[in-house]
């Protein structure tokens, strides 16, 4: 049979709704493919930024128990035939530990690694003093807080309990 112009017609208008219907299907395909991209690439900065929050908290942490550390040290060495050198801890506020010149000051809104940390002493516990085992413990925080890059604030905090013990 002979082929008119009215069926080529009608065959070349299903074949543009073939290529329609899958450029519709693969276009939906594709939205679907760069959402979920975003989406996790937005996912992946939010772990991220936590993650560096975490890591920001931690290491002005160390630095305070440093700190504590060399100036107990100092003082200590000062004091060498001191019997109750522990009672340096008795002397504490939230932001500071020791007195006179064996004074530290735990870092306040500190700059980190994009971050503002404050250390702050939770306790202190002297509770098991005897004359063959002296020890002081102290809990101390640590807390950090910014922003990720959608805006969102990030705040993590560490607590550690720390011994300082003679004998």
């Amino acid at each position: 049979m002979k082929r008119t112009t009215a069926s080529r017609g009608a065959e070349a208008g299903f074949a543009l709704y073939i290529v329609m219907a899958t450029m519709a299907v693969l276009s939906i395909a594709a939205f679907g493919v760069i959402r979920y991209s975003v989406f996790a690439m937005r996912s992946t900065a939010s772990m991220t930024r936590t993650s560096e929050c975490r890591l920001a908290a931690a290491s002005v942490l160390e630095q305070a128990k440093v700190g504590i550390n060399q100036t107990f040290i100092r003082f200590r060495r000062a004091n060498p035939g001191k019997w109750d050198v522990l009672e340096w801890f008795d002397n504490f506020t939230e932001t500071s530990v020791g007195s006179g010149t064996f004074f530290y000051a735990l870092p306040q809104n500190q700059a980190e690694n994009g971050f503002t940390v404050s250390v702050r002493i939770v306790a202190v516990d002297q509770s098991n003093i005897t004359a063959a085992y002296q020890r002081s413990t102290l809990r101390i925080q640590s807390t950090a807080t910014g922003t990720t890059g959608g805006g969102d604030t990030v705040t993590k905090t560490l607590e550690e309990v720390v011994e300082f013990g003679l004998r």
